[in-house]
C-alpha cells in the first residue's frame, strides 16, 4: 500500500484561520499590526527595554512589561512560565519574537492563557526560518497552530512576517542597514525567478490546464509562509 503524503493527512492551514497579507515580506514586520485597541492590561512578555511600551500604549492598553532580565524599564522581573498574576487579570499578552528563546514554550503559553480573561487575546511572533539567535526553538505555521490548539487557545490567524531571505541577510550583516537590502533584493529576485521563469516552464512543458500547473500556482500561494523567516500570530482564549 502506498504511503500517504503529508498534505493527505493535515491541510496546509486549518480552513477558520484566517492567513492575512498573504505576501513575501522584504522587510523586518513586527506583531504590533496585529493588536488590537483597548483600555485594560497589556502584557508585553518579553519586554526587554521596553521598545514596544508606547506603540502598545498608543493602542490604549495600560502596558506592564516583563522580563527575566532586570532592567529599569520593566515593570516586573520574572520568568514567563511563573507568571506572578492572578487568574483572569489582564486582556492581551504580547509576545514578539519571544517563545523561541524559551526552552518550554508550552508552559509560558499556558500561563498566559491562564492570566488572560475570557475573550483576552494572544499577540505575537515567533521565528521560522531564522538563523539560530541564541534561540531553542523555530516554529512553523503548523507547530503554531498545534501549540494554540494544546493550550486552549482559538488560533484566529496567522501572517507572514519578515521573510527567510531577511532574516538570513540579518545574520549575515547584524548591526547593518545592508541586511534588508540583501535581503530584500535576494527574496525579490527569488520570487520573480519562480513567477515568470518557473511559469514559462510549466506553462510550456505541462500547459495551464494542468495538475501540474495547478501545483505550481498552489506553491506560489503558499509560498510566503514556506519561506517565512517570522510567522505572526493572533489567538484568543474563548468566552464560555
Amino acid at each position: 500500500m502506498a504511503a500517504l503524503s503529508v498534505s493527505s493527512r493535515q491541510p496546509f492551514h486549518t480552513a477558520t484561520v484566517s492567513v492575512s497579507r498573504n505576501t513575501m515580506q522584504h522587510q523586518y514586520t513586527s506583531a504590533l499590526e496585529l493588536l488590537p485597541r483597548g483600555v485594560a492590561i497589556c502584557l508585553d512578555l518579553g519586554a526587554g527595554d521596553g521598545r514596544h511600551r508606547s506603540a502598545i500604549e498608543d493602542a490604549g492598553w495600560r502596558w506592564v512589561g516583563l522580563d527575566v532580565v532586570p532592567n529599569t524599564e520593566l515593570t516586573l522581573v520574572a520568568d514567563g512560565c511563573r507568571l506572578p498574576l492572578t487568574d483572569d487579570s489582564i486582556q492581551v499578552v504580547f509576545a514578539n519574537q519571544v517563545l523561541e528563546h524559551l526552552p518550554d514554550p508550552l508552559v509560558a503559553l499556558q500561563e498566559a492563557y491562564r492570566a488572560l480573561r475570557p475573550g483576552g487575546h494572544l499577540v505575537g511572533s515567533v521565528s521560522f526560518l531564522e538563523p539560530w539567535h541564541d534561540s531553542y526553538l523555530s516554529f512553523s505555521h503548523w507547530a503554531i497552530q498545534e501549540m494554540m490548539s494544546r493550550t486552549g487557545f482559538g488560533l484566529l490567524e496567522l501572517r507572514p512576517g519578515a521573510s527567510a531571505f531577511v532574516t538570513i541577510g540579518s545574520a549575515l550583516c547584524p548591526d547593518s542597514n545592508l541586511a534588508d537590502v540583501l535581503g530584500g533584493t535576494a527574496g525579490r529576485l527569488t520570487m520573480a525567478a519562480l513567477k515568470w521563469l518557473g511559469g514559462a516552464y510549466f506553462a510550456l512543458r505541462f500547459g495551464k490546464r494542468s495538475d501540474q500547473w495547478n501545483l505550481y500556482e498552489t506553491f506560489l500561494e503558499k509560498a510566503p509562509l514556506r519561506f517565512a523567516g517570522h510567522i505572526m500570530f493572533l489567538a484568543q482564549k474563548p468566552d464560555p
